[in-house]
This record gives structure tokens, C-alpha cells and sequence, in this order.
């Protein structure tokens, strides 16, 4: 397989785009669209016109280029209308240490032990098919799930779609920014995305709605055509003691039941957040985190 390597400005952004919608892998995360606004300056590996391609997301810090997760983009890697072999991940990858020296980031690619990296994580993610009715999918929630919604609906709690796109970014930021130390100008460009895609339905928000009127959950989904994303949510302390994000999220899956589509938890390996995604009973799916620092003496410890 040849692979070319192209600047963000030499990318077909139509033949780009198609693929990775019809990819085995195809995730959000892997449009022009999300790379522009989170990976500004990105790059690509191309195999064979379009067969393969494995967006790079570059940053530059004293001169040097390297890899790194952007924010709100939970994997890249490999994509592929077709299964990727062995063979042809290991060419991908070996192409990209060659080209980088250091990288931080999250794959779909289970990478074998030889590729010689300094970190290598399994990451769990939680998808839970809407494809059946409701009462077929709650019936998969734990006791304690249940019991939890039964709360929130003595609380008299609303569910609805007319929040903003602002509302919610600026909730998220205020409740859990500054714990996960996110710059405010990715929320900002959340928003921008969010214009975007909402007038076709690529994104959407739900919010719960306290019985005094006071929105106490919400949530910015964004949607393609395999999956709902739920990429931020907001939860006020009062909505916490009314259980709002659990009446929140099994309101949006009675919502979607009996769709095609996926709900992509973006699974976390934290207990408390794995512990709630996974009382809805979803599958977990894994992807990868994986470090290198091949940079030379004194560039090697800008990074450690």
C-alpha cells in the first residue's frame, strides 16, 4: 500500500469525508468538520486513494511538532471501509513514529507490544444499542438505576428540547471545567460546531426541567449516522438529590428507542462515571491511549 502524507489544505475534504462515514470505525471525531475546530493545522496519512486514512492531529511547542489528543475528540486512528490488516496498521504506525519523535494519543487500534512505546492503556468506551423498544432496554437497567428514575419522576421532573446550545456550554464549563482544566475556548468551539450541524439535526439539546422551572440536567448531544454522542452534560447540585441525569439520559434513550442508531457514552475508565454508564447496560467497546518520547536531550523533557 503507498501512503502519501498531506497537509490539511491538500485534503479532498468530500473524498475524506465519505470515507470515514462509510468506515468501519466512523466516528465524529474523524470529520473535517471536528479536526478543523479542534485540530486546527492537522494532518493525514492517505493509503491507496482514500483506502485507508489516519488523520494526525499536530501541534508545535518550541519549534518542535508532536502529537496530541485534541480536546472533546475521544479516538482517532485508522479508517477504513474495510477490515485494516495487521500488515497495513503496522505500516500506518511505523509511518507516524517516523514523523514524530513524541505523541499522546487515543487510537481505535489495538497496537502490538513491538512498537516500542513508552505508554500503552486500554480505554473502555460504553455504546448501547437503541435498537430495540423501551421496555426491552430498561429491562437491562440495574435495580439501583431503577430505582433512581422512580425517584426523579416523584420529583416531578419535565424532559425537554428547547434549551440553547449557550445554555449548556456554559453550565458544562461552570460545574466542570476547571476540574478537568478545560480552556474555555473549546467550549467555545463546541458552539461553533453546534451552529453548524444543528440546523440538519447533527446536534441537539435535552434538558430536565425541576417541577419550580429550574433546568437541573442538560445535556449537548451530537448526532451522525450511526451514533449519539454524549459529548457534555451539565448537572446542578439540586438536580443531583432529584437524580436528573439519570432521568435525563433514560428519557433521551425512550426518545431513540427502536432508532438504527448507537448511544456512545464516551466511556470513561473512572469508577463513578463507568459505574453510571454502565447501569444502563451497554456494551463496552475499547480503544487505546499510547505515548512515545523518542525526542533527543534537553527537547525530551518538555514532555515527560
Amino acid at each position: 500500500m503507498q501512503i502519501r502524507f498531506l497537509n490539511r489544505k491538500d485534503i479532498d475534504v468530500n473524498k475524506w469525508n465519505d470515507l470515514v462515514a462509510s468506515s468501519i470505525q466512523s466516528r465524529i471525531y474523524a470529520t473535517t468538520l471536528w479536526l478543523d475546530h479542534f485540530s486546527p493545522g492537522w494532518k493525514a496519512l492517505i493509503g491507496d486513494d482514500h483506502r485507508v486514512v489516519m488523520p494526525l492531529p499536530v501541534k508545535k511547542k518550541y519549534g518542535i511538532r508532536y502529537l496530541a489528543q485534541p480536546r472533546f475528540t475521544q479516538q482517532l486512528g485508522l479508517f477504513s471501509a474495510q477490515p485494516v490488516t495487521p500488515a497495513i496498521e503496522k505500516k500506518f504506525l511505523e509511518e507516524v513514529q517516523n514523523r514524530y519523535a513524541f505523541a499522546e494519543i487515543s487510537i481505535n487500534t489495538d497496537i502490538e507490544e513491538d512498537y516500542n512505546v513508552n505508554k500503552f492503556l486500554i480505554r473502555n468506551n460504553h455504546i448501547l444499542d437503541l435498537s430495540p423498544g423501551y421496555p426491552q432496554l430498561a429491562a437491562r437497567y440495574a435495580k439501583s438505576l431503577r430505582q433512581h428514575i422512580v425517584k426523579a419522576h416523584r420529583n416531578e421532573l419535565s424532559y425537554q428540547s428547547r434549551g440553547s446550545v449557550a445554555s449548556v456550554v456554559n453550565a458544562s464549563y461552570d460545574l466542570n471545567a476547571a476540574k478537568a482544566r478545560v480552556h474555555y475556548r473549546y467550549y467555545q468551539q463546541l458552539q461553533k460546531i453546534a451552529k453548524i450541524l444543528q440546523p440538519d439535526g447533527g446536534c441537539f439539546v435535552r434538558e430536565a426541567v425541576a417541577s419550580n422551572g429550574a433546568i437541573v440536567s442538560s445535556g449537548l448531544f451530537f448526532r451522525d449516522r450511526y451514533r449519539i454522542y454524549k459529548i457534555i452534560t451539565a448537572t446542578s447540585p439540586l438536580g443531583r438529590s432529584l437524580k436528573a441525569h439519570h432521568f435525563l439520559i433514560d428519557e433521551l434513550i425512550r426518545e431513540y428507542a427502536g432508532s438504527t442508531l448507537l448511544l456512545d457514552f464516551e466511556g470513561s475508565n473512572l469508577p463513578g462515571v463507568a459505574s453510571f454508564n454502565t447501569s444502563f447496560g451497554p456494551q463496552t467497546e475499547h480503544y487505546y491511549f499510547v505515548k512515545w518520547n523518542r525526542l533527543k536531550w534537553p527537547y525530551k523533557i518538555f514532555k515527560k
